[in-house]
């Protein structure tokens, strides 16, 4: 696979953003706070994306899009991870 000029590649991107982002989550009201935020990447499909927008609008207007996409996540990880038990 060609790396685009200017990329980090993943592992040097994770040593190189490591405090970037660490402040972003003191202000969230939950068990963010603790964790340290990295700043990642990708490319989503138009209508994930219309599917975020429509979470934030319609039923989360007060989280960030970033805290959508890590709750759907989370979930999702629970849930695969509980149907192979």
């Amino acid at each position: 696979m060609e790396r685009k000029a200017g990329s980090k590649g993943i592992l040097n991107g994770l040593k190189e953003d490591k405090n970037v982002n660490s402040q972003e989550g003191k202000n969230k009201n939950n068990k963010e706070e603790t964790e340290e935020m990295f700043k990642r990447s990708y490319t989503l499909k138009k209508s994930t994306i219309r599917f975020i927008e429509e979470l934030k609008l319609d039923f989360y207007p007060k989280l960030d899009r970033e805290q959508i996409v890590d709750e759907a996540i989370r979930y999702f990880y629970e849930h695969k991870k509980n149907d192979a038990n």
